[in-house]
């Protein structure tokens, strides 16, 4: 059901010192013959959604894989918040909880999804749901991070919240030039720094953006301007 699905790896570069400090992975679908991948979109998510044990379980031995081999130092993946509600997802993490120093889980900006269930739930009671799953995690011992900071669900609020558990967050460049966002920036480094959070730029999309936020010491960052200098130094 699955064999056409990988983990495709995206280093997270320190600039500074010019070394890779973890892997985030991601789901990708080969296709065709050339062997390219399409990362995972809507129509995925709905085929995930639709056969979600056999997918966490496929999930699951495919992160124990990498895991055990050590082919990566440190990973990162990405959960939805909504995949709190299936009893399978806390079920993978408490079976992949004797590598939990290897693993950091990134919480993503989807919108929640309530299951029936909990279609009855106020924000409030969501977020002490959800709060009480990420303290679970922490309790299992990994470490928790809130993906694209500032989309979707990911709110300052929401951080402000979430803040005595997590211990850094993301901030995608994707959609948006660094000049526009740069002001936006800075003031999240504030709450980063004073908080002794980590704070990681995705997509940065050239050197000279790199050298910007290497000057407002932001230098954990990805991008695939970034994975072509990695290859260059490493290879």
């Amino acid at each position: 059901m699955f064999k056409n699905y990988r983990l495709i790896a995206q280093p997270v570069y320190d600039i500074k010192h010019k070394k890779i400090v973890m892997h985030e992975l991601v789901i990708g679908k080969k296709e065709g013959r050339k062997g390219s991948f399409t990362k995972i979109d809507d129509e995925m998510s709905t085929f995930f959604e639709e056969n979600y044990p056999s997918f966490i379980n496929w999930l699951q031995k495919e992160l124990m894989k990498i895991v055990a081999k050590k082919v990566y130092p440190k990973i990162s993946i990405n959960i939805r918040s909504s995949q709190f509600f299936r009893l399978e997802t806390m079920k993978m993490f408490e079976k992949l909880r004797i590598y939990n120093e290897q693993i950091v889980i990134e919480i993503t900006e989807d919108l929640v999804q309530l299951p029936e269930s909990k279609s009855h739930f106020t924000l409030a009671e969501l977020d002490a749901f959800l709060y009480g799953k990420i303290r679970s995690l922490q309790a299992f011992g990994y470490e928790v991070m809130l993906d694209d900071v500032g989309c979707g669900i990911n709110s300052l609020e929401r951080l402000m919240y979430y803040l005595p558990l997590i211990s850094g967050f993301k901030i995608s460049l994707e959609k948006f030039e660094l000049s526009i966002l740069e002001a936006f920036i800075a003031a999240w480094k504030k709450i980063a720094d004073k908080h002794q959070k980590v704070m990681v730029l995705e997509y940065v999309k050239n050197k000279k953006d790199s050298s910007i936020l290497e000057g407002m010491n932001l230098i954990l960052q990805q991008g695939q301007w970034l994975d072509k200098l990695i290859k260059q130094k490493v290879s």
